[in-house]
């Protein structure tokens, strides 16, 4: 019944909300608390219940539930959660290129922020680089992200998306970049 409990997080009234956060946060066992339930409170409209969710992955994190919350999570339209995001890309999706292609989605939308989330950017640019020389399927869903982004951002962005662009040339020069090489 912990999950119908959760739904007390519904409440308009903020002194109810933060007694919440603290009842669940020092009472609820951590074996207790399932991936839905985690992403029940990750994914609330009130930014105080998301905060709370967060707290708890962190504080009750299993190896068990890394892989389906980071799937899940990577849906999550704000851009905190966003950054939450690229904390587990190491740890669940590095080296797996099943679970990279998956993260597809989550990687444009992040990428697409103009002029916002530089942290999270800088953690997507390099991990998307060292998993593309790993993997030359990772570097061709690389390709496509970065040439379906490559006219709308930043100078910065721009910049990052050729140096992506030429490591994939060098370990792969097969693969079609949208970028003219002139050679001397």
């Amino acid at each position: 019944q912990l999950e119908d409990a959760l739904l007390v997080f519904n409440s308009n009234w903020e002194d109810v909300i933060n007694w919440a956060c603290q009842y669940f946060e020092t009472h609820v066992k951590p074996e207790y608390w399932t991936v839905n339930m985690l992403l029940y409170a990750c994914d609330h409209t009130k930014v105080e219940v998301q905060h709370f969710g967060r707290k708890m992955i962190t504080q009750h994190f299993s190896e068990d539930k890394g892989l389906p919350l980071l799937l899940k999570l990577q849906e999550h339209p704000t851009k905190t959660m966003q950054f939450f995001v690229t904390n587990y890309l190491d740890n669940y999706a590095k080296g797996n290129t099943a679970v990279i292609l998956k993260l597809e989605a989550f990687f444009k939308t992040s990428l697409f922020n103009i002029n916002t989330n530089r942290v999270t950017k800088t953690r997507i640019y390099k991990f998307l680089e060292e998993a593309s020389v790993k993997d030359k399927t990772v570097a061709e869903m690389t390709v496509r992200l970065v040439n379906s982004i490559l006219g709308t951002n930043t100078m910065l962005d721009n910049s990052n998306n050729i140096d992506l662009l030429l490591t994939i040339t060098e370990h792969y020069p097969d693969i079609d970049v949208p970028l003219l090489i002139k050679q001397n």
